[in-house]
């Protein structure tokens, strides 16, 4: 006997065992509580020796022993997950062989003349539509035609060679005549009858569509014309300004300030800046910036000013000018109050004015010219 077994007890209970605690239909158990599953499976493990206080359960079955503890384990998991039969437990030995693949032929490379085989179904093409000639088209000349002719008109396949019973001085009918020769084939015209009426809501569908794109296209061309003939208007207000744009030093900055002391003046330069547009709130700044100043004067310039002991580093403040109010005011008149904060302008602004000296390759920020007006 080998040295691990698989027994089954009476109530139908299986477990591994030693085959030391075996002997014949009685089996030696360790004396610890079912519920000390811990020390029964290191009792098994170790191959503990029966004592005297042991217990014994008789009678009990031997379905197969095994060499390793390993095998014998195996053989229980696939009998308690299987439910197979005693015989069905091999061994590892055996349950390690694999059985090797079948190749079986491909039926479709393969001819046998027996008839136990059944031949495989061959398929032919489809046979063309049937169509039905208009009642109204003209009439043509009778051509000679056979059954084999697939586009000739049902009437002609009515009177082939193969109808014995028809003389061959017969005439032809006519499309009226042969309707009711037609009617007693089955021809599948659900299609054609479908077709004009897919055809008709497709015409409608797209002239519905064709009149909304040109009810669209004529409302775009009313705001158009009314965008462009306030352009003209605005443009014609604006088109005497107080300032000479763009200024190119304090000094003209210093008379755009005085100029810009009138109301007139003010909404005159408002106007204008209103004009210039772009995509987004920092492109219509710098658009703005760069028709107002030159990089020259934004290179002295700076969103809160710089004031310090060396006058070529000095530089003047933007935000309390008049011309920057007017840039705020044109803008936000141009895209609302509710798209336009000082907060957005500031930093545009800012952005713009820091790099005015690279702008001019550098020289801006080398200067050493003294900035007139400033005390």
């Amino acid at each position: 006997m080998k040295d691990w077994c698989i027994v089954q007890f009476s109530t139908g209970g299986t477990e591994v065992v030693p085959s030391s605690w075996l002997n014949g239909e009685k089996l030696s158990w360790p004396p610890y509580p079912p519920r000390d599953t811990f020390r029964i499976h290191a009792a098994v493990k170790r191959r503990v020796h029966p004592g005297a206080t042991w217990l014994t359960y008789a009678p009990v079955r031997l379905l197969i022993s095994h060499d390793t503890f390993q095998e014998a384990e195996r053989s229980l998991q696939k009998y308690l997950s299987e439910h197979c039969d005693t015989s069905d437990l091999q061994s590892e030995a055996e349950t390690q062989t694999t059985l090797k693949r079948k190749h079986k032929p491909n039926p479709l490379y393969t001819y046998s003349d027996s008839e136990d085989e059944q031949p495989t179904k061959k398929r032919f093409p489809q046979a063309p539509r049937v169509t039905i000639p208009a009642l109204t088209a003209p009439q043509s000349s009778p051509q000679p035609t056979d059954s084999r002719h697939h586009n000739a008109p049902p009437s002609f396949r009515h009177h082939s060679p193969l109808q014995e019973n028809i003389p061959n001085d017969t005439p032809l009918q006519s499309p009226q005549h042969a309707e009711y020769d037609v009617e007693a084939f089955p021809i599948d015209d659900s299609r054609d009858s479908v077709r004009p009426l897919l055809q008709d809501a497709t015409a409608q569908k797209m002239l519905t569509m064709l009149s909304d794109l040109t009810r669209s296209v004529n409302e775009l061309r009313e705001e158009v014309r009314a965008i462009r003939s306030t352009g003209s208007n605005e443009s014609l207000d604006a088109g005497v300004l107080p300032l000479d744009l763009p200024l190119n030093s304090i000094e003209e900055l210093n008379h755009a300030e005085a100029a810009l002391t009138s109301q007139e003046a003010i909404k005159a330069m408002v106007r204008r800046f209103a004009l210039i547009g772009g995509t987004t709130l920092e492109v219509r700044v710098r658009r703005v910036m760069a028709y107002a100043i030159t990089n020259e004067l934004a290179s002295l310039l700076n969103w809160a000013g710089k004031k310090t002991k060396d006058h070529t580093k000095q530089k003047r403040a933007f935000k309390d000018t008049a011309l920057c109010r007017c840039i705020f005011d044109g803008l936000t008149q141009q895209i609302g109050a509710n798209s336009m904060s000082e907060f957005l302008f500031a930093q545009a602004v800012q952005k713009w004015l820091r790099y005015a000296p690279d702008r001019l390759g550098g020289a801006g920020r080398t200067s050493s010219v003294p900035i007139p007006g400033e005390s």
